[in-house]
């Protein structure tokens, strides 16, 4: 969609399925690239602890 960005990290079991998906989404002006460059690791980790 055209103004929003995301950042995306998949829900992963012990097995290794994929069970879901974490994202954060808002619009351009508030998540910047150098934003999103910090928070794609932090939901990155989040979704690994999900997923254990």
């Amino acid at each position: 969609m055209l103004g929003v960005r995301c950042v995306t990290a998949a829900i992963v079991d012990p097995a290794g399925r994929v069970r879901g998906a974490l994202s954060v989404a808002g619009p351009v002006y508030r998540l910047t690239m150098a934003r999103l460059e910090l928070l794609g690791p932090e939901i990155a980790e989040a979704a690994r602890r999900v997923g254990l």
